[in-house]
């Protein structure tokens, strides 16, 4: 019977362990013929040495949890670690009904393998509530977060819990010996320690969970523009060849007006020809970096009006950026500018790059409606209506700029708007 017992409780141990890691890590359990081998280890040990329910669950459980570290891949210190969490976790849900089944315990002490039967229905219960878990995991595991209100309520719950328990504690050794009663004042003050880390770790969680929206967002929004720059350059290769394959009408055209003597004709022809060049040419503005470009296309895409754009210069063959602050600095400069031209019946835009061997200097200017009033960090005032969400643009342009060590400045006239930024090379 008590064999029975605990080769149930094994397979019930290890099944737990690959579902609460399959949810927790993502990932599933390798080398599954060590969970053979561990179940092994129990047949003879109960088979020769069986019989004490305590050595009998204790040596099923670590047999059960050595088993899970070795199933584990990657480093020895992941492998510990994962194990250890998993194992802390697992026997945490094991223990809520602990005090339940210990009056049960109790009342039946006169039945024989009555301690089998309770770390029976211990690891029976774990698994009920694991199964539980990893249904609604499986049903909608591409849904299978937690969001930031989640992680705030979890953390507020948990921290209540510990302080209750603090709380009961602190109650609790006025009652009993001098010795427990220092060892309470131990078990307190490791109590606080813990939900001072919990408060650290809410906070670290949040202010983790914002950057990590931020730079999804700005991901997405760079393929985005990506996607519409290598649009756009298909589309001007594929006027490019057409241009190509017309060119030899055009020339007959050309001596045919030439022999006739219609030089009016002819300087039209070539007034139309050079529009159509001039128009693919301009179709995709280059900068020498491809996120730049990127940007820079896709925001003149979204002109409404005619508007003159000059580019000059080219940015060096490394810029000591990364892609998330290219695209957090030019992504809102282009968009100011954009927006600004958006307003004005005929607007400009300007962009030059010059790059030396201690600097690179970029210069972004385009047509203004009027002076705007700098704030003492140099910054414009928002001129839109809802002030509170707007202007942030400038400000993150800011952040970044001197994060990579950077210089940002600003100059607002009647007539023009002008942003400079300087990078050490």
């Amino acid at each position: 019977m008590n064999f029975t017992i605990i080769g149930s409780i094994y397979i019930m141990e290890t099944v737990k362990y690959h579902m609460a890691f399959e949810m927790v890590y993502r990932e599933k359990l390798q080398k599954k013929w060590n969970y053979c081998v561990g179940g092994l280890v129990v047949l003879v040990y109960m088979l020769y040495a069986g019989g004490d329910d305590l050595r009998d669950y204790i040596l099923t459980y670590a047999s059960v949890v050595l088993a899970t570290a070795f199933a584990i891949t990657g480093k020895c210190k992941d492998k510990i670690l994962k194990s250890f969490l998993i194992c802390i976790l697992i026997t945490s849900i094991d223990e809520v009904p602990s005090s339940f089944l210990s009056q049960i315990e109790l009342l039946l002490q006169h039945i024989q393998d009555i301690h089998y039967w309770i770390n029976f229905f211990t690891s029976l219960w774990g698994l009920v509530v694991l199964k539980t878990a990893f249904y609604f995991y499986k049903k909608g595991k591409e849904h299978f977060f937690l969001s930031r209100n989640k992680i705030i309520f979890i953390v507020i719950i948990s921290g209540l819990s510990l302080a209750l328990t603090i709380a009961s504690l602190n109650v609790a050794k006025e009652s009993v010996d001098k010795g427990f009663k220092y060892f309470t004042d131990f078990v307190v003050s490791i109590a606080y320690i813990s939900l001072c880390m919990l408060c650290w770790l809410l906070v670290y969680f949040r202010n983790q969970h914002e950057q990590k929206t931020r730079e999804i967002e700005l991901k997405r929004m760079l393929m985005e523009e990506q996607k519409s720059y290598y649009q756009t350059l298909l589309k001007k290769e594929d006027d490019t060849r057409r241009f190509r394959h017309d060119i030899e009408n055009h020339l007959l055209c050309l001596d045919e007006l030439a022999g006739q003597g219609d030089i009016a004709r002819l300087k039209q022809y070539l007034h139309n020809m050079s529009g159509q060049i001039k128009k693919i040419r301009n179709m995709l503005y280059t900068t020498g970096n491809t996120f730049v470009d990127v940007i820079l296309n896709d925001k003149i895409e979204q002109l409404e009006k005619e508007a003159t754009i000059t580019v000059r210069g080219i940015f060096p063959p490394k810029l000591n950026l990364l892609e998330m602050d290219i695209c957090t600095i030019f992504s809102n400069l282009f968009q100011n500018a954009v927006e600004e031209i958006n307003q004005q019946e005929e607007g400009w835009l300007k962009v030059v790059v010059q790059s030396g061997k201690q600097y690179t200097e970029i210069v972004i200017q385009n047509s203004a409606r009027g002076e705007i009033t700098l704030d003492k960090n140099g910054l414009p005032y928002t001129v839109k209506d809802n002030k509170k969400n707007h202007g942030l643009g400038l400000q993150n342009v800011k952040a970044a700029v001197e994060k990579n060590n950077g210089r940002l400045i600003i100059y607002s006239k009647r007539d023009s708007f002008e942003v400079k930024i300087q990078f050490h090379n």
